[in-house]
């Protein structure tokens, strides 16, 4: 009788260990993973499963602006970034000339450049952080519509 009531202790115990180490392990792909949480109440095991997906590729902002010269900064609508990733920007525009573009994180800039078009920025970022992409036509007479896109990558 206690052979038996210790076999049953013995995988009562070691249930919940390995369900636990078959979650841990995702078989080093990088699509949905499942968690399972294992619990004893009243004396009765309970497997409580999650499926987690972690964040895709994402196109948050996709717009043309028009930039007035002498000066003149647009922002665009800010954008939050998904989870722990990063961020790209992107600044096109036709007609030749040079705009100031800025990538500001939570209103700080993180990266920017005086050049020609296209202009591409990218950087760091924690979820949860806003961003946006400031355009100064300081240099180049002639107001400009500027086709600006902002992307998140997981990491």
């Amino acid at each position: 009788m206690k052979l038996k009531i210790f076999g049953w202790l013995y995988v009562a115990c070691l249930l919940p260990v390995m369900l636990f180490l078959v979650a841990c392990d995702d078989g080093g792909g990088g699509g949905t993973q499942v968690v399972v949480v294992t619990n004893i109440v009243d004396g009765q095991v309970v497997v409580v499963t999650n499926t987690v997906t972690p964040p895709e590729p994402q196109n948050l902002y996709n717009s043309t602006l028009s930039v007035p010269d002498g000066g003149a900064n647009i922002t665009t609508d800010a954008v939050t970034a998904p989870d722990d990733g990063t961020i790209t920007a992107v600044a096109d525009w036709s007609g030749g000339g040079a705009l100031h573009v800025r990538l500001l994180r939570n209103g700080v800039a993180q990266t920017g450049a005086i050049d020609e078009s296209p202009i591409t920025m990218t950087a760091g970022t924690d979820d949860g952080i806003n961003w946006v992409v400031r355009l100064d036509n300081d240099s180049s007479p002639g107001a400009k519509n500027v086709h600006v896109t902002i992307g998140y990558l997981p990491e």
